[in-house]
């Protein structure tokens, strides 16, 4: 199973509002519990998980 994110930066301040640029990380695992922990392992500090997906 192949699941693909979309991370984007966490905002810095109150307002909610980051630089809008977002990225795309992607993992090949056995289910889906398996490669939501590997996603999430992915994700750089200060980035957060926007939209996960089965491709």
């Amino acid at each position: 199973m192949n699941l693909v994110a979309i991370i984007e930066p966490i905002p810095t301040d109150q307002t909610g509002i980051a630089e809008r640029k977002v990225s795309e990380i992607s993992v090949e695992a056995d289910n889906y519990e398996d490669g939501f922990a590997e996603l999430r392992g992915q994700v750089p500090e200060g980035w957060r998980l926007m939209n996960v997906q089965r491709d």
